[in-house]
């Protein structure tokens, strides 16, 4: 799967960032790979919203059956040592 757009910013600016040395760069190079990353975060933000609107509108019947788990011997002796009290 390749990368959005904005991922190869994010990519591009991160690389860019680790290799500068002049602090001025670096801040300005800083600036930018914040707002890019702000702009990642509202779009994966819209992302959840709609799946989360999506998966409202489906059936509300479930589908899963719950589990049975089979008690282990002691912790029916001890439920049953409970009930005699």
């Amino acid at each position: 799967m390749s990368l959005s757009p904005l991922q190869e910013r994010i990519s591009l600016l991160c690389s860019q960032a680790v290799s500068l040395n002049d602090p001025e760069e670096f801040n300005h190079v800083f600036s930018e790979l914040r707002n890019a990353l702000r702009g990642q975060l509202t779009h994966l933000r819209d992302l959840v919203d709609e799946a989360k609107q999506t998966i409202s509108q489906l059936p509300g019947e479930l589908r899963l059956e719950k589990r049975r788990v089979d008690r282990r011997r002691v912790d029916r002796r001890k439920s049953e040592r409970r009930g005699l009290r």
